[in-house]
């Protein structure tokens, strides 16, 4: 059908052209007209008229290219103009909407691209994949649109008992089958980067859980692809590489910078590397001075050192010096120390946060985000939307490497910029993208779950319910004293606790390192003589093995004349009074 107008009878009025299915859209236009008509209210103004028809016809095809619109209505400059306003007023959205995806037949369908940079809409900043169509829609009819497409794609699942997300967790990190080779670390240690711990629990408790063997010359020879280790808290480190550094940097940081006259005397280049001996000499100060000062640097993120040994020296020593007095003239007094004289020391600030143009996503209670990375020039500043955005990806996808899922309460022990209200909007948009799925995967979790399609995939396939395996409460993939319903009760979160697992189930809950045992199976359970061979794990360990271990109470009675004192004898262990003892072996 063909309507047609004298353009010089007004402005606005143009020649159109109306599919049969269009004169939908000019039936309740013309309905509306005739109400207007037969009220006291004054007629609207044509380029009102003109938005109204146009937004009628687009609320019923819904997304659609420019070129159709041409089709349809004759005269284009006047429809660009009007399009141009409703881009403007927030009504229409203008950008790559649809996406073309090939069914299994191989036919391809038009599905809605909701990461598309649609003009004139802030909440789709997360726009990172450009099209080459452009198309306009009614941006409540896209807004509908969309919640379809993500109803479509949430998966028919039926939620897991609450108790199986610890041993998703356990499987996804490779507690449930050890790695035993330098490549089976490298995964290891991409799944924790940016996670913050007790630097004493790396090399006896996170790594050993992980590998068996674990030999801490690995974790040396990773420092030559660039992985070094990184203060982020009292006694708290993570690891990371330099092009991480963006990920921890603290967004809107605090502008005071105290100590920048130490570091200005310690480190006068900023991308200098220095020894401890050269700083030792530019300082003026005497060793244990300048140890104390670099370690309270380096837990404030300022400064690091490439060096494990530098870490390991530390550890042993509380991160003090020992004096030349308390350690005299002795010979072995040659070969140890604490001070941190082991590799090149460096110093952090904020231009180390500087994500590259090209970057690809890829302790029990931390605090706030490195201060080194904070300053004026930090990255939140100096970065525009969509770059910000992708570091918000790039966070989402090292969490998603690291859990495989995620909630609000999996996330409270993460650093700040990697908490769950630093990620939650960007997580919704790559929801809505399809590079995360939303949905209810475990029961007893009282927020929002989100998985990457491939970590939901692995879910799908089952879980190791024959594995037996091991963790302390502080490991990243332990639920101890994260707050969710159902869950078993576990040991609080201390360096001191651990729990070993069969399959789903805690059977043996260690406290106050191994002092008090509580058993969850009977003492002639076949596989107990199995879980007890948790305990070779703290005497055979490469980094700081236990001389023993001594077991006092076993569910709450003297371990001497608890119902499992024979097996623990047949473990290995001995009876001395009232408590149970295992040896190390040499």
């Amino acid at each position: 059908m063909v309507h047609q107008a004298d353009s010089s009878t007004g402005p606005g009025l143009f020649r159109f052209q109306v599919s049969e299915e269009g004169q939908i859209a000019l039936s309740r236009l013309w309905e509306n007209r005739q109400r207007l008509a037969e009220s006291d209210m004054p007629a609207p103004e044509a380029e009102d008229v003109a938005s109204d028809l146009l937004q009628g016809y687009m609320r019923y095809f819904g997304p659609l290219a420019f070129a159709e619109l041409e089709t349809t209505f004759f005269a284009s400059e006047s429809v660009r103009r009007t399009i141009d306003r409703l881009i403007e007023d927030g009504r229409v959205l203008q950008g790559a909407i649809t996406a073309p995806e090939t069914d299994a037949m191989g036919e391809e369908s038009a599905t809605i691209h909701a990461s598309s940079p649609f003009h004139g809409s802030e909440s789709s900043v997360g726009a990172l994949h450009p099209q080459t169509t452009t198309e306009i829609c009614d941006a409540e009819t896209l807004e509908i649109l969309l919640r379809m497409t993500r109803s479509h794609y949430r998966p028919d699942f039926e939620p897991l008992p609450v108790a199986d997300l610890q041993l998703f967790l356990a499987d996804y990190q490779g507690l449930t089958s050890p790695g035993a080779d330098l490549e089976d670390l490298k995964q290891r240690m991409e799944q924790l980067i940016g996670y913050p711990a007790r630097a004493s629990l790396w090399e006896t408790e996170f790594l050993p859980a992980r590998l068996n063997p674990y030999f801490p010359a690995w974790l040396d020879s990773l420092s030559d692809f660039g992985l070094f280790w990184f203060g982020c808290g009292k006694e708290t480190i993570t690891f990371l590489m330099d092009r991480d550094l963006p990920l921890v940097a603290q967004e809107n940081p605090p502008m005071e910078e105290t100590d920048a006259p130490i570091l200005e005397r310690l480190f006068p280049h900023t991308n200098g590397r220095f020894g401890f001996f050269d700083l030792l000499a530019q300082s003026g100060e005497s060793s244990e001075s300048l140890t104390a000062t670099l370690w309270d640097l380096v837990w404030k993120g300022k400064v690091g050192n490439d060096s494990m040994a530098s870490l390991r020296t530390g550890i042993d020593h509380g991160f003090k010096s020992v004096s030349a007095g308390a350690a005299g003239r002795s010979a072995r007094s040659r070969w140890s120390g604490s001070i941190a004289s082991a590799g090149s020391w460096r110093r952090f600030s904020a231009s180390d946060t500087q994500a590259p143009p090209d970057a690809q996503t890829g302790p029990d209670a931390p605090g706030s985000a490195p201060e080194g990375l904070q300053g004026e020039d930090s990255l939140a500043s100096s970065l525009s939307i969509l770059e910000r955005e992708q570091l918000q990806r790039e966070r989402v996808q090292v969490l998603l490497g690291r859990y495989g899922i995620l909630f609000r309460q999996l996330l409270m022990r993460e650093l700040p910029p990697m908490q769950w209200k630093s990620i939650m909007p960007t997580l919704r948009r790559m929801e809505l993208s399809g590079e995360v799925i939303g949905g209810y995967f475990f029961h007893g979790i009282p927020s929002l779950q989100f998985m990457s399609p491939s970590s939901f995939r692995r879910l799908g396939a089952g879980l190791s319910r024959e594995s037996v395996y091991w963790m302390n409460a502080l490991d990243p993939a332990s639920l101890c004293g994260v707050p969710l319903e159902g869950l078993t009760e576990l040991p609080r979160r201390l360096a001191g606790n651990h729990v070993l697992f069969a399959g789903a189930e805690p059977v043996l809950l260690s406290r106050r390192h191994g002092k008090d045992i509580e058993i969850r199976v009977g003492p002639d359970h076949p596989e107990l003589q199995r879980y007890l061979q948790f305990f070779l794990a703290w005497l055979g360990r490469e980094r700081n093995p236990r001389n023993r271990v001594e077991v006092e109470k076993i569910n709450g009675i003297e371990a001497g004349v608890s119902e499992y004192q024979s097996p623990f004898l047949q473990a290995g262990f001995y009876k001395a009074q009232s408590s149970l003892i295992l040896h190390r072996k040499y």
